[in-house]
């Protein structure tokens, strides 16, 4: 099917009414305590959009009311990332509630399809999570990860899920049904990390319904899950060690740091690193080793964790892994992330059969910051390509151009979403504001901040903002 094909029939599905149960309970949110302005509730959508009389799936949501007397008719809806981060949790619900975008405007939440609690896929991310757990080498940890994806399948099978309707087209398509349910009828999107790439899909698939778009850490469709993840992981790797060398204190407490790296996580290869924590066992290998310390790219204060996180390898400071662990395993005992709702839209829109092995280690070889490849992105990409079958044609993975007023924000040190992306994304965007920030971290930085500059934004599109607070890179 053509995407252009794709989008009209997807599109043309939202003029059916689907099935809404909603209700005030929000007792599923789990740790959600003050519901005095919060309203939670499901509406049922199809699976597939393009048959809209057939199996129908849930979307939990939750609106946090503005208690503004003058309060805006147009809410802020939020778009999380991943693919497949839940939204709908006590700490996030808090975060929102008390920023300024509810100053004069509802914020609408939801769980994406297959996440949480919106008919979740069922998981693998734990077995992943023990591949990486186990004392193996790369080939060790694809064979572990195969097995765990099979089983996910063969579950998925059982429950008559259909893994390709799980994707950016059909996330997209319940936005519009879930706010018509709601009685909006114009709202602004706001979306980080891979929910640009969902606020891009809404774009083009219901415009008349915006008013502004934020795309914060501009993820794109062209983007190759793990090919663009190992370019813009080398990349960020070389500024925060450059800019470590260029600092005094850093360079003084690590004079050596690009040499350490690549010794530590060689020497790990050889010698991996039994972690002991809440009664479990973690084997850290070289690959697991990079995994972490891209982890810590991803933190506001990169520049100093990124050696930190080295200098505990080298000196097995257990704490400080043991922490970076728990964190990741916290995303597959807790449920607020799903791994298998990233491998489904991965599989439709982010992936290149044409990316062989032999392809994947020129690249590595390539690049300078690789001392070991990275661990789980490699493998679950060779291994998951055959996730499901759909995919959209590599030519096809790109957005029409569109009038709809946008703000772009991007980091200057993203190690997943490089400035690079802005500007790809702006291409086609012909009302946007580009701001790169001199900041490290994904989609992180002066949060306050930023939402004052969005609020100027969506409350008159047309008007540049004031800018003075964000950290802009020159």
């Amino acid at each position: 099917m053509r995407f252009s094909r794709c989008l009209i029939v997807v599109g043309m599905s939202l003029v059916f009414m689907t099935g809404v149960h909603a209700s005030n309970d929000c007792s599923h949110i789990k740790g959600l305590k003050d519901t005095q302005n919060i309203t939670c509730g499901f509406v049922s959508v199809p699976e597939d959009h393009s048959k809209p009389e057939g199996k129908k799936i849930e979307i939990a949501y939750a609106v946090i009311r503005s208690e503004a007397k003058d309060k805006r008719p147009d809410p802020v809806v939020f778009l999380s990332g991943g693919p497949g981060s839940g939204t709908l949790n006590a700490g996030f619900i808090g975060f929102m509630r008390s920023s300024p975008l509810i100053k004069k405007r509802d914020i609408v939440l939801f769980d994406q399809r297959g996440i949480q609690h919106s008919s979740a896929l069922p998981d693998v991310g734990k077995g992943v999570f023990d591949a990486m757990a186990a004392n193996v080498d790369l080939k060790g940890e694809r064979e572990l990860i195969a097995i765990a994806l099979s089983k996910t399948q063969k579950e998925a099978d059982s429950q008559d899920r259909d893994l390709g309707s799980y994707n950016t087209f059909q996330n997209a398509s319940d936005i519009a049904v879930v706010m018509k349910t709601l009685g909006y009828k114009k709202y602004n999107l706001f979306g980080i990390s891979y929910g640009t790439r969902l606020g891009r899909a809404a774009q083009d698939l219901f415009p008349e319904r915006l008013n502004a778009v934020i795309l914060d850490s501009p993820n794109p469709m062209t983007d190759d899950f793990l090919m663009g993840r190992i370019e813009s992981f080398s990349a960020a790797a070389d500024k925060v060690i450059k800019a470590c060398d260029s600092d005094e204190k850093c360079r003084k407490e690590y004079p050596n740091l690009k040499r350490e790296y690549f010794e530590v996580v060689r020497n790990l290869d050889r010698n991996p690193l039994k972690i002991e924590y809440d009664n479990s066992v973690f084997w850290v290998n070289s690959q697991d080793a990079m995994y972490f310390l891209r982890r810590q790219l991803y933190r506001n204060n990169a520049v100093t964790m990124f050696p930190a996180f080295v200098r505990a390898l080298k000196e097995k400071k257990v704490k400080l892994i043991a922490d970076a662990i728990r964190g990741e395993r916290a995303d597959v005992t807790n449920g607020t992330f799903n791994s298998s709702m990233f491998l489904a839209v991965s599989t439709y829109e982010s992936m290149n059969t044409r990316n062989t092995s032999k392809k994947i280690d020129e690249l590595y070889s390539s690049l300078p910051h690789f001392p070991a490849k990275l661990g789980f992105f490699t493998n679950l990409y060779l291994e998951g390509m055959s996730f499901h079958s759909k995919s959209l044609p590599v030519k096809a993975r790109k957005f029409k151009r569109s009038k709809i007023p946008t703000m772009i924000f991007v980091n200057q040190y993203d190690p997943v979403t490089p400035p690079e992306n802005g500007a790809l994304f702006q291409r086609d965007l012909e009302r946007s504001k580009l701001y790169i920030l001199d900041e490290a971290g994904h989609s992180g930085g002066d949060f306050p901040c930023k939402m004052k500059v969005m609020v100027e934004f969506m409350n008159d599109p047309a008007k540049d903002p004031d800018t003075s607070c964000l950290k802009l890179f020159k």
